[in-house]
């Protein structure tokens, strides 16, 4: 059997199909007076039913009427958008490359602005953040050294999430090396931005040398570096949690002040522009005005991946009216049509001049390609570019929602990305598992079902280990209790001697847990410390300063501070303890196997989340631990940068 239906047949707007329901009507009702001519020829000779009826003028009625039939059924088809052939639609994004440089040295902690530089700094990123709509952008931060929180990239999201942990307390070292954060900017800009782009330079102070050795570094490349100066000529005192004031090693109390003359003669050495900080959008209009941009980085650079697009064949079929348009014009109606449209004006206004030219999803993707995806969701019919604007707008729980209604294997694969995205990540595997049964060939699916399945273990794993560490800490009470009974049980056997050593192994025990429960609660102490001052930062603008610079200070004592100490408390284990471990161990051990096997009670679940709950959210935690590892790198290199500056 011969299948003349083209495969994936369809119309993109079907509701127009509802536009051949007056022609029917219409057909019917000719059809009906019809059939009552007909009836005539019943009771009157054919020979005289010509003169009895106007048969010539009826004739020719019908032949227009039928004309006019065709040509609505004709128009209602081609207004459907009949579809059977989809076209590759290349996904353009603009080469225009950003690195944001945000100063991060103790300075930004003082108030000459309400309530700090560092506050109103991160205000300012998150305001930049917002208008960056086409191209890519880049996060780097600087203290002693630089280092890259977040790549070029064209997620602006990902870069969203990090501001808040921005403060001077994650950084390892002490310092303001501006050099560096322009030298990684450069790495950054050669490796993702094409070699062309400009940089940002959020601080409140440079020196004369890097107004001289800057400009030299960016000399010959298309990279422009344009400032915002955040502070006052005045400046302001670092304070500190007790009240006090930063103060040099001659006791002078610090009060770092913002030279406005170095910054503007570094940004137009640089190629680009100054502006002081302000409460409005002024500042970022002017600095990443469109004439900032470096040569051609306004054009487009096609990305690899591509879009599919229904063709619509409505335009096509339209050309079947012209033939029928010959008959109307002989007749002169296509003259009362055209005044028929002048005349009526609301509709016509009403319609967009996009509208006249382009489908809504053409009109759409033009709005992709300027990075427009709010709009171009909005504007999208077909439900798969409908979801995939929603996508890179970031709004994965619609976009699901959209690729969920898609039976194919990319609509599969599409789904288990935006749930990948959103968090579900089990959800995201079946997905991934279904496009691979459509399409076992599609190794990108399985690429990523492999790396969710990671990402889910990981998880996993993560939660057995919390789960582990209470239960441990049972387990070691259980063990405790179990040594103090054997030593009891001893000591009766073996009489005097036996007593003492007993005595001596019920003290040990004691001992360590006194010394490991002080080491722990000094762990604690700082711990409660760095999370009491993120949480006071998150909700107190002019206290985080104080706060986050005193855990600076003695984050950096206790660093170089005396390595003697924590071998004395070593050593002052009892090595009576040792003597009886291996006992204990397998006291322990046997005790710790049985309460495995035991359920947890609803009431211990409970409790278990209680404390899973009051974990501290830390977002500056993962941020710290790397830039910590990256500068003991350097350190280990002979890389990091000795600045006798600390601020």
């Amino acid at each position: 059997m011969i299948d003349f239906m083209p495969t994936g047949f369809h119309f993109i707007r079907p509701e127009w199909l509802f536009a051949l329901i007056p022609s029917l009507l219409f057909f019917s009702c000719l059809l009906a007076m019809k059939m009552q001519g007909n009836q005539w020829s019943r009771a009157v000779s054919r020979d005289l039913l010509p003169y009895l009826l106007d048969g010539g003028k009826s004739g020719g009625r019908s032949g227009l009427l039928a004309i006019l039939l065709a040509a609505w059924t004709v128009a209602s088809i081609a207004m459907a958008g009949p579809a059977w052939n989809k076209l590759p639609l290349p996904v353009l994004e603009k080469e225009d490359a950003l690195v944001i440089i945000q100063d991060l040295s103790l300075s930004m902690f003082a108030q000459d602005l309400s309530p700090d530089r560092m506050t109103r700094a991160r205000h300012k990123l998150t305001d930049i953040l917002k208008k960056r709509n086409e191209g890519v952008t880049a996060l780097i931060a600087y203290s002693a050294e630089a280092h890259t929180i977040v790549p070029l990239t064209d997620d602006i999201r990902t870069i969203e999430n990090m501001v808040p942990a921005l403060s001077p307390a994650i950084m390892p070292g002490y310092g303001s090396n501006v050099a560096a954060g322009v030298r990684r900017g450069l790495e950054l800009i050669s490796a993702g931005g094409g070699g062309r782009g400009r940089m940002l330079l959020i601080t409140d102070e440079v020196t004369a040398e890097d107004v001289r050795t800057i400009p030299a570094m960016l000399e010959g490349r298309p990279v422009t570096l344009s400032v915002i100066g955040v502070g006052s000529e005045n400046g302001g005192p670092i304070p500190m949690k007790d009240g006090g004031f930063w103060k040099d090693a001659n006791g002078t109390i610090i009060v770092p002040t913002m030279d406005r003359r170095l910054l503007k003669e570094l940004a137009a050495g640089s190629g680009g522009r100054y502006s002081d900080i302000t409460l409005t959008d002024a500042d970022i209009d002017y600095l990443l005005a469109s004439e900032t941009l470096i040569e051609s980085s306004d054009e487009y650079k096609r990305l690899e991946r591509e879009f599919d697009t229904w063709q619509d064949m409505g335009s096509r079929i339209v050309l079947l009216l012209l033939p029928l348009a010959l008959f109307a014009f002989r007749r002169g109606l296509i003259v009362v049509l055209f005044l028929a449209i002048i005349f009526t004006g609301g509709e016509c206004r009403a319609m967009s001049w996009p509208d006249l030219w382009l489908t809504r999803d053409q009109q759409a993707a033009k709005a992709m390609q300027k990075n427009d995806f709010s709009g171009a969701a909005e504007t999208f019919r077909e439900p798969g570019w409908k979801g995939a604007a929603r996508y890179r707008a970031g709004d994965y729980e619609k976009a699901a929602e959209m690729f969920s209604g898609l039976e194919s294997a990319d609509g599969f694969y599409n789904l288990g990305n935006a749930l990948a995205k959103g968090g579900q990540l089990n959800e995201a595997i079946q997905s991934y598992k279904k496009a691979l049964e459509l399409a076992p060939e599609m190794n990108d699916a399985r690429d990523n079902l492999e790396l969710v399945e990671k990402l889910l273990r990981e998880q996993q794993q993560q939660q057995k280990d919390q789960q582990g560490g209470q239960g441990k800490e049972d387990q070691q009470g259980g063990q405790d209790k179990k040594g103090e009974n054997q030593a009891r049980q001893q000591g009766g056997q073996d009489g005097q001697s036996g007593q003492e050593q007993g005595d001596r192994q019920q003290e040990s025990p004691g001992e360590k847990g006194e010394e490991r429960g002080d080491q722990q609660e000094k762990g604690t102490q700082q711990d409660d410390q760095e999370q009491g001052e993120q949480g006071d930062q998150a909700e107190e603008g002019s206290g985080d300063a104080s706060q986050d610079a005193d855990k600076l200070n003695n984050e950096q004592k206790q660093k170089h501070g005396d390595p003697s100490e924590e071998k004395a408390g070593q050593d002052k284990s009892d090595p009576v303890s040792h003597t009886d471990g291996d006992e204990k161990g397998e006291a322990g051990k046997e005790e710790g196997v049985s309460a495995d096997e035991q359920p947890l009670s609803e009431e211990e679940l409970q409790a278990i989340e209680q404390v899973l709950r009051n974990v501290p959210d830390d977002p500056g935690g993962l941020l710290r631990r790397k830039f910590e590892y990256e500068y003991q790198q350097n350190r280990s290199q002979n890389k990091s940068n000795n600045n006798s500056k600390i601020w």
